[in-house]
């Protein structure tokens, strides 16, 4: 985390709420929703990585009651955007942030959130004298009535209040104290001459619900919202689980916006990134109370998922409480879009891989093929009924077989020191192992950089099911590779000089590996990307180079 977790950008919302009424002191959702929602992220193939884990690039998140700091249980995100057109709940979110920083236990950080004295919380002795009635004689439940209703402590106050204004700024750390003053600092009672709030009194334990505290049967006169921290549950639930949140919170980039959720939300989102989205109950209230039922959500909804799809990235949606609009942008996961998306995903990456350098030499099996987008600038999908077109920069691509390629490049030509190779898919064409192994020695002996763009027999998109006769699938060959066969065998031509006891530094270097989405799952294909570092001011005799490059990997597959 940043010193300064506040980042002001220009509203896209016209209404900023005011005072405590309406703002979360804690959490007002359910532990299990929000554990079901870091489940389904879990489920999500589209998510899943090369090691199997979830790879999230960007989580965008409401700040809202901040229950969903559970969503993080599921995935360790590099990005992490919080949104939330209410100036007061962002700035005491903030400052949640800034005490989960400084505290490395789950006991430590209540003990500064509600400025009691931590041997209130831990020591049990004598906690029957608090509450009388047996039923609520569980030693957790007593700790945490005996911490809540004891007087809060200045000293601790002022500390987690400095702690505040030096991480977060002095904005969160005066909401924090108007929050403190007007929720946590009070016993469980709810103050008669307070108006009705989002959150009427604030609990330690428990569920979030709606109680009468005057009559069993609820009467909507009489009704006052409790909202709690849930401890025992969800992110909070032990020690352990509040630690692996706070490490990874402070692994990632965090960025709070004070924006309209929704009118922003395009904004928030990479094309080539996988994002996960939480949007709350926005969808169902809206930001500031707005009605979203309008006709400019579903269109903004599928114009998030074109720009998606073009840019070979993924949106992962989920909602508290209607998934109608999460199921409109879950990345266009029908038939149609999936056949295209396999396409696109490919060249999206191709695209970033190719953009150094102005020219590429496209090696496939057969001629004319390949990314012919390039020649024309321009890429297609038909998703439903709609059909769309791209723009995609245009290179001077040149299309070449394998064959009259590695002919070509052995020869360490000038044009292709100054150029991107891309190494298209041969062992998913059908050509042999050890000639595609040539091919691959040859654009690592000539070519600045060299792509790989390969298909991976891991992908759920070539895991036949097992009623299915494998020799049904003929298009399937023995020497495809899984991505991790792949990225072993070019990490291994970079460290040759070690194996092949070349008496030289080894002049290649891996820069990027990178996944493109198929029909199952987000990776059908892997693009690898190895950069040549430098060139020998006395190249070895004979294409020496080439052949130990070429041995080394017909070795290393063996």
């Amino acid at each position: 985390m940043t010193s300064q977790l506040i980042q002001n950008y220009t509203e896209f919302g016209t209404r900023e709420w005011q005072g405590t009424r309406y703002i979360y002191a804690a959490h007002a959702e359910s532990a299990e929703r929000q554990k079901a929602l870091g489940l389904a992220i879990g489920r999500d193939d589209y998510l899943t990585g090369i090691d199997g884990a979830v790879h999230v690039d960007r989580w965008v998140a409401v700040v809202g009651s901040f229950a969903h700091l559970t969503q993080l249980l599921a995935m360790d995100p590099r990005e992490i955007y919080f949104v939330d057109l209410n100036r007061l709940q962002l700035n005491y979110f903030s400052a949640i942030l800034a005490l989960i920083q400084g505290s490395d236990s789950r006991s430590k950080f209540l003990g500064a959130l509600f400025a009691r004295p931590l041997d209130f919380l831990q020591n049990k002795a004598s906690l029957a004298l608090h509450i009388q009635d047996p039923f609520q004689a569980d030693e957790n439940l007593l700790a945490a009535y005996a911490f809540h209703t004891a007087p809060p402590n200045e000293d601790v106050f002022v500390k987690s209040f400095l702690q505040i204004a030096v991480d977060a700024g002095r904005e969160a750390a005066c909401t924090y104290s108007l929050v403190f003053h007007v929720f946590l600092a009070n016993s469980l009672d709810v103050p008669s001459e307070r108006p009705p709030c989002i959150c009427d009194k604030v609990e330690l334990r428990g569920g979030c619900n709606v109680q009468d505290p005057m009559n069993p049967r609820p009467n909507p006169e009489h009704m006052y919202s409790v909202c709690n921290f849930q401890v025992g549950q969800g992110w909070l639930a032990t020690d352990g689980t509040y630690r692996t949140v706070r490490e990874r919170l402070r692994r990632a980039h965090i960025k709070l916006f004070h924006k309209d959720f929704l009118q922003g939300l395009s904004n928030l989102v990479e094309a080539h990134h996988r994002t996960v989205v939480y949007a709350s109950n926005v969808f169902t209230i809206g930001d500031g109370g707005m009605d979203y039922g309008n006709d400019w959500v579903p269109e903004m909804l599928r114009e998030l998922h074109w720009k998606v799809l073009w840019g070979g990235g993924h949106v992962h949606m989920s909602c508290y409480e209607s998934d109608k609009y999460c199921k409109e942008v879950y990345n266009g996961n029908n038939d149609d879009a999936r056949m295209h998306k396999k396409h696109v995903s490919a060249l999206a990456a191709v695209s970033i891989a190719v953009a150094e350098f102005s020219e590429f030499w496209d090696v496939t099996s057969q001629t004319p093929y390949g990314f012919s987008e390039f020649d024309t600038g321009q890429m297609e999908a038909i998703v439903g009924d709609e059909y769309r077109t791209h723009d995609v920069p245009i290179k001077h691509r040149h299309n070449t077989g394998y064959l009259e390629f590695v002919t070509f490049a052995r020869e360490r030509p000038q044009e292709l020191m100054k150029a991107t190779c891309l190494i298209h898919a041969l062992l998913g064409s059908d050509v042999a192992f050890g000639t595609f192994l040539e091919v691959l020695a040859a654009s690592l002996y000539a070519c600045a950089r060299t792509v790989l763009l390969e298909h991976n027999k891991e992908s759920l998109d070539f895991i036949l099911p097992a009623d299915v006769d494998p020799a049904e699938q003929t298009w399937r060959n023995e020497n495809w590779r899984s991505a991790t066969e792949l990225i072993h065998l070019l990490k291994g031509a970079c460290h040759s000089k070690r194996l092949l006891s070349i008496d030289r530094a080894v002049p290649l270097s891996m820069t990027s590996v990178q996944c493109a989405a198929g029909l199952k799952d987000g990776c059908r294909n892997v693009a690898v990307v190895v950069d040549r570092t430098f060139w020998d001011l006395v190249p070895p005799p004979g294409r020496a180079e080439y052949f130990e490059l070429n041995d080394y990997l017909q070795a290393l597959s063996n």
